[in-house]
């Protein structure tokens, strides 16, 4: 059966690739006729030290080589954390990561109309007070990334995109799947906006979807950018520090889904998004007795073996909406968010997943580029663990520019911790941010 479902994946990317091969030749001549559109804008470089987006400007051909088609772009974080009371242990702790992306646009090289790549790799360093916290989810996102322990340096992605028409394009290759369940006031990576991971990503859909993996699918982009849909197939077993090509799909498949919609209610702007993953592959069922198997492993040479379930599902949903804008600049304003999620409880140890909040830009006359949010979250852990009960916690933060590349953020996180012995965390922390 699995050997069969590998098989079927692997003929249906060959299809489509095909058919995005024969749809680029086509392609090809008509862009003779019209301009093609870039995925990524040109990024602008020029400036003083005080006014561009970046520290090192165009150095080198740095600008001229965007305009065929080549960017680079290196970022870096740095952040100091301190768990003031409660959790597991108190104390401070330094750490943070650098990122590196190279875009292609093979349209502008002259080499294939409407083919893009980007290409990303990344480094952890230092220590993180998630391990700290007793909270079962990470209150800095940067840390868990690319490898929850230690530190790394790897190349997370690699992924090819193929545009046949303005409306549709097939993408392929090693996934980085942390940008998926975009969210406006609550997401980036943990980057410019929330440090705690449940104001950045759904929790619920991790236990089904890797972070880094091989895999392929289909974007569909709306009408009058209207939104998008998005079906994806990834391989399970996917790690950040292996390419996985040898046993690609070995393990079943995951298939994952996202619809978001761009919405204007009293003409205002805001984004509906729906998601949902399934996974065909085994996994350890938590309504189980776990202290029978551990006792029979001492007393036994032939330990009883783990139940097993061969699928599991999550469902998330999000949304983000501005409440005010400015009428010179709709970029500023405040608005609110939301996040919702559901997994299977005999699989997925958060069942239920909440959080709400407000975010907003430019708030404070003269700061036109600062931004801020306050968050408050509730997850619901499954039941089959009698050490845990409802988890929550809040966080507030306020980004400030000191110039268009440096950043710095202080933030303030209260969490009450799943685990029922330990104690409320009251954390505080500060974020640099510097993109070079």
């Amino acid at each position: 059966m699995r050997y069969e479902l590998k098989m079927r994946c692997i003929l249906s990317f060959i299809l489509a690739f095909a058919f995005l091969v024969i749809n680029s030749s086509i392609s090809l001549v008509q862009a003779e006729e019209k301009e093609q559109a870039s995925l990524w804008p040109i990024p602008y470089y020029k400036g003083d030290i005080w006014s561009r987006p970046t520290l090192t400007g165009k150095w080198g051909l740095r600008t001229k080589l965007a305009d065929k088609g080549i960017t680079f772009s290196v970022d870096t974080i740095h952040t100091y954390q301190n768990i003031v009371d409660g959790g597991i242990d108190t104390g401070g702790e330094y750490g943070g990561s650098n990122d590196y992306i190279i875009r292609l646009d093979f349209g502008k090289m002259g080499l294939m109309p409407g083919a893009f790549m980007r290409i990303f790799g990344e480094t952890k360093f230092g220590d993180f007070v998630n391990g700290n916290t007793g909270t079962g989810t990470a209150v800095n996102t940067d840390g868990l990334f690319p490898e929850i322990v230690g530190q790394s340096t790897t190349l997370t992605s690699f992924v090819y995109f193929q545009f046949l028409s303005e409306w549709f394009a097939l993408f392929a290759g090693k996934l980085d799947t942390l940008d998926g369940d975009a969210n406006a006031f609550a997401g980036a990576r943990g980057k410019n906006q929330f440090l705690n991971q449940n104001f950045v990503l759904n929790p619920v859909a991790l236990r089904t979807v890797p972070y880094s993996t091989l895999g392929g699918g289909a974007l569909f982009v709306l009408p009058k950018e209207k939104g998008s849909f998005s079906i994806t197939a990834l391989d399970p077993n996917g790690v950040p520090g292996k390419v996985g090509f040898d046993d690609a799909f070995d393990g079943g498949v995951v298939i994952t889904s996202e619809l978001r919609l761009s919405v204007k209610p009293f003409g205002l702007p805001g984004h509906q998004l729906v998601g949902g993953t399934w996974s065909s592959r085994d996994f350890t069922s938590l309504g189980q007795n776990f202290r029978r198997f551990f006792f029979d492993a001492i007393i036994s040479d032939v330990p009883s073996s783990l139940e097993e379930s061969e699928t599991s599902w999550s469902f998330y949903y999000n949304f983000d909406q501005y409440l005010y804008v400015e009428d010179e600049d709709p970029s500023q304003g405040i608005g609110v968010f939301g996040r919702f999620g559901m997994a299977d409880r005999d699989t997925n140890p958060f069942e239920n997943f909440y959080s709400t909040g407000i975010g907003g830009k430019g708030i404070i006359p003269g700061r036109d580029n600062d931004t801020f949010g306050i968050g408050y979250y509730y997850i619901n852990t499954s039941d089959k663990f009698r050490l845990t009960h409802e988890g929550q916690g809040g966080e507030i933060f306020y980004n400030f520019e000191v110039t268009p590349w440096f950043h710095v953020t202080p933030d303030f996180q209260i969490i009450d911790p799943a685990v029922r012995a330990v104690e409320t965390d009251f954390i505080t922390g500060i974020r640099v941010k510097i993109d070079l």
